[in-house]
């Protein structure tokens, strides 16, 4: 529960991926927490970030398709269907064709870190999206599409509402939790 941004990131071309990620790290060292690895044995490329101690890690995990196509981890299995439904039908393609896609599918949620964390993350990721292939961003505060950082304040606030309102509700029954404001 919380304000996270979803995003699901597609490079064509290994070299320029590369060459993106490690410009965004690059520029966002200080919250550089794990530098760019490229393991073409295993078919990933990644990078991570650690924006502030109350938002979660934002990881750039791009698996190769030729590689991962058919494995049964979960984050595969997501990916599989996505790649079926968005190449399969908008490049008008066979999805096994796309030997060199490489794809990242993840989220961060930054509700507990606040509105000045989520507008890092959100630029992180919109600097990594911006010359992909394929980019699909969905930001519940809206930020990314709007640059206000407003509904931020909204959302964040709404959903800590809901948290105290919960967690107040546990301690009345007896239970030691803590309320957002405590986390």
């Amino acid at each position: 529960m919380g304000v996270t941004i979803h995003y699901t990131i597609a490079y064509e071309n290994k070299d320029a991926l590369i060459r993106v990620l490690k410009a965004v790290a690059k520029v966002y060292s200080k919250y550089l927490i794990q530098e760019l690895v490229c393991d073409e044995r295993r078919g990933i490329i990644e990078v991570a970030f650690q924006v502030h101690p109350k938002a979660e890690t934002l990881t750039f995990r791009f698996y190769n398709w030729k590689k991962w196509k058919n494995s049964d981890e979960w984050a595969i299995e997501c990916l599989r269907e996505w790649v079926r439904k968005n190449y399969t039908n908008k490049y008008n393609v066979f999805w096994d064709e796309w030997a060199e896609l490489w794809i990242c599918k993840d989220f961060c949620k930054t509700q507990f870190a606040g509105t000045q964390a989520h507008v890092i993350v959100a630029e992180i990721i919109r600097k990594v999206a911006m010359f992909a292939s394929f980019a699909y961003i969905v930001d519940e505060g809206e930020y990314y599409e709007t640059l206000n950082t407003d509904k931020v304040d909204e959302y964040i606030a709404q959903i800590d509402a809901m948290i105290n309102t919960l967690a107040n509700a546990f301690k009345r029954m007896g239970f030691n939790v803590k309320t957002g404001d405590e986390l």
